[in-house]
């Protein structure tokens, strides 16, 4: 094996990124068309985003209501359980996105 010439050499010894053991400097080009993976993930997020947003809404419904419960555990005076199961979640759907 060739040796590498000191100046493509890291201090520490090791070839820089690039130069191969051989010692000869080493250049690639790539080329990429990503028009086909753009479009196809553009039509992927279309169709996904309404359920995406129906599981936002429900989960910080649930993190209000169990915001709210741990709140009345506080301020009242030991609550029952129908007092803290007074507020309850209407869950958001594709056709209703409302919670």
């Amino acid at each position: 094996m060739d040796k590498v010439p000191t100046e493509q050499l890291r201090p520490e010894g090791t070839p820089l990124p690039g130069v191969l053991r051989c010692g000869v400097p080493m250049s690639m080009m790539m080329r990429l068309d990503a028009t086909d993976f753009i479009r196809r993930s553009g039509a992927f997020v279309d169709r996904q985003l309404p359920q995406i947003e129906v599981w936002a809404l429900n989960w910080t419904a649930d993190d209000a209501l169990a915001a709210v419960q741990d709140k009345m555990k506080v301020e009242f005076d030991r609550p029952t359980r129908w007092t803290l199961n007074a507020f309850q979640v209407w869950r958001a759907t594709k056709s209703k996105r409302v919670a």
